[in-house]
């Protein structure tokens, strides 16, 4: 961005300190979601869920999308460990 400041290109300058902007936004804000080791939810799922939420709420869908598919994720699993208590309580003997 400087070389080109200095050297009379201003406008592309700005066009990439724009998109430096943007991108290192975009990663802050991701890599949180995407790298914790702690989640249960597959990277993959998680990417979906971003670009299923971009598409359909906008720039709102970051939040959105990642936090419907955590739910969802999270629902399944109690469903599961509720359904296995369940089974395991009501066996005889």
């Amino acid at each position: 961005v400087l070389y080109l400041w200095f050297t009379g290109e201003i406008a592309q300058a700005l066009v990439l300190l724009g998109f430096g902007i943007l991108i290192g936004t975009v990663d802050n804000l991701l890599r949180p979601f995407l790298s914790r080791g702690r989640s249960a939810i597959h990277p993959l799922i998680l990417f979906l869920a971003i670009v299923g939420g971009l598409w359909s709420a906008g720039p709102g869908g970051l939040i959105y999308g990642p936090l419907m598919a955590a739910v969802m994720v999270e629902s399944v699993a109690i469903y599961r460990s509720d359904f296995r208590a369940r089974r395991q309580t009501s066996r005889p003997g």
